[in-house]
């Protein structure tokens, strides 16, 4: 099959899929494969907030809608997860894929969970209706598949914040330890961060 087809396809099945978010997250739902990841990606469209219209999709097929907070817990299911594709709803849906996919580094069990850091994206598109979505489901599968518009990210270790709002939800009950390992991944061993974030 044409790349730029298959890619238009996986397009259109993410964006009418189910995806899960922050509040799905049930630590006592994993199972024994699965490595947690925690981070927040906090999207803007040429400086306006637009993360709660925004989706983070995984190399393994998991999709993950953000909210206001931008706050992730991902579970993945083993191996190296990789962040594939940032998908935003305007008037039509806007995409960006990385290519390669970004490793994310894991714990060495479930009880570990990795921070991957605070995500910043910066992304400019032109928005409003676009042609593909004229001509329906065949247009995006055929007119869809490049990235739209351009996208940078920075990475910033807000560790204390961002792990803290997830130990208070979920991580003490669960009794979670957690590493940090920033994006991109080093290919260096996540460094052991305190086992409890301070004041939590």
């Amino acid at each position: 099959m044409n790349k730029s087809i298959f890619v238009g396809i996986a397009i259109l099945i993410v964006a009418s899929g189910c995806a899960t978010s922050r509040v799905d997250f049930r630590a006592n739902d994993l199972k024994e494969s699965d490595r947690v990841l925690v981070g927040r990606v906090m999207v803007t469209h040429r400086g306006d907030p637009f993360t709660k219209d925004c989706r983070v999709e995984i190399e393994n097929g998991s999709t993950y809608q953000l909210d206001e907070t931008g706050l992730l817990y991902l579970p993945t299911e083993g191996g190296t997860p990789k962040l594939k594709r940032i998908l935003c709803q305007s008037t039509s849906w806007y995409h960006y894929e990385f290519t390669p996919a970004i490793p994310l580094r894991v714990g060495k069990d479930r009880s570990t969970a990795v921070y991957f850091g605070d995500v910043a994206v910066d992304w400019d598109f032109n928005g409003g209706l676009k042609l593909a979505d004229l001509l329906g489901s065949l247009g995006r599968i055929l007119f869809d598949s490049g990235n739209d518009g351009h996208l940078t990210f920075t990475v910033a270790d807000n560790f204390k914040q961002t792990v803290g709002a997830f130990h208070s939800e979920y991580g003490r009950a669960a009794n979670m330890h957690y590493a940090k390992s920033l994006l991109p991944a080093n290919r260096s061993p996540a460094s052991v961060a305190p086992a409890v974030p301070a004041n939590q």
